[in-house]
């Protein structure tokens, strides 16, 4: 995929990997909407940078974990952009929301691993797909440390929801193939 005016959507991506992928996008010519859910100083940074490395975006606020957010989302970047091209899932809940050990974890808890993860992803390609170009690509950010072999206890809930995550990407290949729209899981670390 030639990068150069494309546009792209990057949840969680204000810092850390996100970020890294937004600017790496930004240097390829890509257009990127700088989702955010608390910190705006930071999604703020994220644009100035996108901005000095040639390319240009917007700043968006959501809690992914509420669908009608996720919607109004991707209603400002059809506003912003008109299409999308890349989709990159990443957002993730600070860890003292869902961190307790199997036998500890309140439902709270592992709601908020699952509404962050799972759900989010599935509302998010939903709202994509309207807007999303026919070769287009969707990504999700789904390796959690233990999730596989839960050696770190406190991780159960976002451990699962991870692969519950990467489940649901091979569903999606599947079901957007015939569009030439790729879907894949990234396991960074």
């Amino acid at each position: 995929m030639r990068l150069d005016g494309k546009t792209a959507l990057i949840t969680g991506r204000s810092r850390g990997i996100g970020r890294g992928i937004a600017l790496a996008l930004a240097e390829g010519g890509v257009k990127v909407g700088i989702h955010y859910f608390q910190n705006e100083a930071a999604a703020k940074e994220t644009l100035e940078q996108v901005r000095k490395r040639g390319s240009d975006g917007f700043v968006v606020q959501a809690d992914v974990t509420r669908p009608e957010q996720i919607g109004e989302m991707f209603r400002r970047l059809k506003a912003e952009f008109g299409q999308l091209d890349i989709f990159v899932s990443n957002a993730t809940p600070e860890a003292s929301k869902f961190s307790q050990p199997p036998l500890d974890i309140s439902l709270e808890q592992w709601d908020a691993a699952f509404d962050s993860q799972g759900k989010a992803f599935l509302v998010g390609v939903r709202e994509a797909l309207p807007v999303m170009s026919d070769g287009g690509r969707i990504f999700a950010i789904t390796y959690a440390e233990g999730s596989r072999t839960g050696g770190h206890q406190p991780w159960v809930a976002m451990g699962a929801a991870k692969a519950a995550l990467e489940s649901l990407v091979r569903y999606f290949v599947v079901a957007v193939a015939n569009r030439g729209i790729t879907v894949n899981a990234i396991s960074p670390g």
